[in-house]
């Protein structure tokens, strides 16, 4: 019988603003603030004494499943090279499949959130390139409309719901006022152009591998960008620099150009819009702009690296630099790691921390105690928002660390991320080979506040809950990495996740839904019952961390899942897959595991 390698036993009982990547202020759809999803890889004997999983239902898919993701609603929409299917999880039926939605990507398909309504993005490649957009309705698969084929690469299309839009940026070649990078701004309702606005040269945006690219025909988006921020009738762009638009018009407000992606994705921070001023990352510096006219009123000193994540902190901007990143490929550890305080009126440094080792987490910070929290490879660590003094450095110590053999995998699967908690989609590939004096790092993957008085601290293999103050922790558990190529670094998909929810603002609320779109979308019974049904499965969710394991069952090993209670720190349950290489998406909302089993036959367990 094998066992959890535990080293503290669990007890029982036990102003700030962050640039934020906002879809025009609609925050009705249930969105994970915090990282409960991650996929940690480890390898455990478990203990038979959890509770029984129930299986619900089976469903075979006419093809394997290329990506998948959990919609708002809690229903599954997964994409085949043949079809984009929509499956109801509750009777484990696919509501509707549409054939002429082939080969498509977790980026070109889109909710629109507080709406009955999925936006899908139709990019055929080649030399005679096309681009269409469509508004489809998710409870009936049936288009609502659609702009029809243009000549070009479509770029990236994003809801504002609040205006009642969505903003498609295009490359178009053959457009009657030139080849250029387009701004258009459809209707959600009807699919009329409400504005169109010239912006940018036709190569002029530094461009990325996008999530369905393959060997024969790579084909490039803005994935790697930070997404447009909405405030009041203004959006904020930071594709080449950071330039305000008027929602209502299309007019520039005010534009200014400067060097922000590099080769890697989300290696730079998503503006904050405090007050008069915005503040914005580019690739070697932090600046602060007029709202109203986009005068430059400051620019910091020459920070190296990336800066991925910054956030407000009363009269402090604090920055993170460094971390690991994806190129569309692989994931690659880009130093310096720092953590670096800047004051807001002027861009001076306060204070920096430069002894972080060889890898960095987000930084979690936590406003009633002033402080921010991150880890590298070995510690966790608090600083002193006012002046950067060192609060505590706990070291993390755990039995076991990955071999050798587990980190020379190559060719894996990485995974979609944390939102969807699944292994499809997202990037291909294992830790660049450039980075080869760090690849046999555990290193911590995140760090979160949790219920603002303990810390969680996860990595690929471990997990620890401390109190906020640094002080010895409630519980921890050490993993023993598979010895599996497709194991080995799976984990390490939740990484372009982090780096898109770092310096994310969104709020889950079922109040702040805009007055017009409200009136105009949300008649629809079909999916006011499924949003219902969502609501009363998010009111009974437990916080629950999922760990792909070696299990035994039965005389068997293999393959398969456990679920941590993360306000325990006990094990609550178990699931054998059966499977060298299991893909499966992550409901923590509903407790459920969606398992596609040799990639189209779905099963849905309970938790």
């Amino acid at each position: 019988m094998g066992r959890i390698f535990t080293f503290f036993p669990p007890r029982k009982n036990g102003y700030s603003k962050q640039g934020g990547e906002l879809n025009g202020g609609i925050n009705v759809r249930i969105i994970l603030k915090s990282f409960w999803a991650l996929i940690i890889i480890c390898a455990v004997m478990t203990s038979p004494s959890t509770a029984a999983v129930k299986t619900l239902w089976s469903l075979d898919l006419p093809g394997d499943a290329q990506w998948h993701k959990v919609t708002g609603l809690g229903s599954l929409l997964v994409g085949t090279k043949t079809a984009l299917h929509h499956v109801d999880t509750e009777s484990g039926t696919v509501m509707w499949s549409r054939d002429d939605i082939p080969r498509s990507a977790p980026f070109n398909v889109q909710e629109v959130a507080g709406t009955p309504y999925i936006l899908v993005n139709n990019h055929e490649g080649g030399f005679n390139q096309k681009t269409s957009l469509q508004m489809v309705d998710i409870t009936t698969g049936k288009t609502v409309w659609t702009t029809g084929e243009m000549m070009g690469a479509n770029m990236g299309a994003y809801p504002i719901a609040s205006h009642g839009m969505v903003l498609f940026v295009s490359g178009l070649s053959m457009h009657e006022k030139g080849a250029a990078i387009y701004l258009q701004a459809y209707g959600i309702e009807k699919g009329n152009l409400l504005w169109e606005s010239k912006y940018a040269d036709f190569n002029a945006l530094k461009q990325h591998m996008a999530d369905n690219s393959s060997n024969w025909f790579v084909k490039l988006d803005l994935s790697g960008h930070r997404r447009p921020v909405v405030e009041g009738d203004s959006v904020y762009l930071t594709f080449k620099g950071l330039h305000a638009y008027d929602l209502k018009t299309g007019e520039e407000i005010w534009g200014q150009d400067f060097k922000t992606a590099g080769d890697l994705k989300l290696t730079y921070a998503s503006p904050i819009i405090d007050n008069a001023t915005v503040y914005a990352a580019g690739r070697k510096y932090i600046y602060a702009f007029d709202k109203a006219t986009g005068e430059q009123l400051w620019k910091s000193e020459r920070l190296k690296g990336s800066r991925p994540q910054m956030a407000l902190v009363r009269d402090k901007i604090i920055v993170r630099q460094g971390g690991q990143f994806s190129n569309g490929q692989d994931i690659v550890p880009k130093k310096p790691y720092r953590i670096v305080a800047l004051d807001a009126s002027s861009g001076k440094v306060i204070w920096k921390y430069k002894k972080a080792k060889k890898a960095m987490t987000s930084f979690q910070i936590d406003e009633m105690r002033q402080a921010v929290y991150f880890a590298d490879q070995k510690r966790v660590i608090g600083l002193n928002v006012a002046d950067g003094t060192v609060l505590f450095e706990k070291k993390l110590e755990f039995e076991h660390e990955m071999g050798t053999a587990q980190m020379a995998a190559t060719g894996l699967s990485i995974g979609s991320g944390l939102m969807s908690g699944g292994l499809l989609g997202g990037v291909q590939g294992a830790l660049s080979a450039s980075s080869a004096s760090e690849k046999n790092i555990d290193a911590p993957l995140d760090v979160s506040l949790m219920d603002q008085e303990h810390l969680i601290v996860r990595g690929q293999q471990h997990i620890l809950c401390m109190t906020a103050e640094g002080q010895q922790p409630r519980w921890s558990y050490s993993f023993e990495a598979p010895g599996t190529n497709r194991f080995a670094l799976i984990a390490m998909g939740a990484v372009t996740a982090m780096n898109a929810m770092a310096n994310t603002g969104y709020h889950s609320s079922w109040s702040r839904r805009d007055t017009a779109v409200d009136n105009a979308l949300m008649g629809a019974n079909r999916f006011n019952t499924l949003a219902s049904r969502r609501y009363s499965a998010a009111a009974k969710a437990k916080r629950l961390a999922y760990f792909l394991t070696n299990l035994e069952e039965g005389g068997e090993q293999g393959p398969g899942l456990i679920s941590l209670d993360m306000t325990t720190g006990e094990v609550a349950n178990q699931l054998y897959l059966d499977d060298k290489e299991p893909e499966y998406g992550l409901d923590e909302l509903s407790n459920r595991v969606y398992y596609f089993k040799d990639g189209d036959k779905l099963i849905a367990y309970e938790m």
